[in-house]
């Protein structure tokens, strides 16, 4: 079950999960790119906006965590 609230701010590897996070929607966006390039151009470019977006959200995610931390004193 995913887990919905920041506790993981507070982890050692906290940067780690944002990187797996990041590189798995980069691959998407390489995917949707792939397929707006060699199958359909309106799928593909859809594939690779909603990816961009959540790596938006992960950009965002992490200054959230670091914020976290910061007050923290970690």
């Amino acid at each position: 079950m995913p887990q919905l609230d920041d506790s993981v701010a507070y982890a050692d590897n906290w940067k780690t999960v944002l990187a797996a996070d990041a590189a798995s929607a980069l691959v998407v966006v390489a995917i949707g790119i792939a397929i707006l390039a060699t199958v359909h151009v309106v799928v593909g470019g859809l594939i690779a906006a909603v990816a961009a977006s959540y790596m938006v959200l992960v950009a965002r995610r992490g200054r959230r965590w670091a914020a976290l931390r910061r007050e923290a004193g970690l």
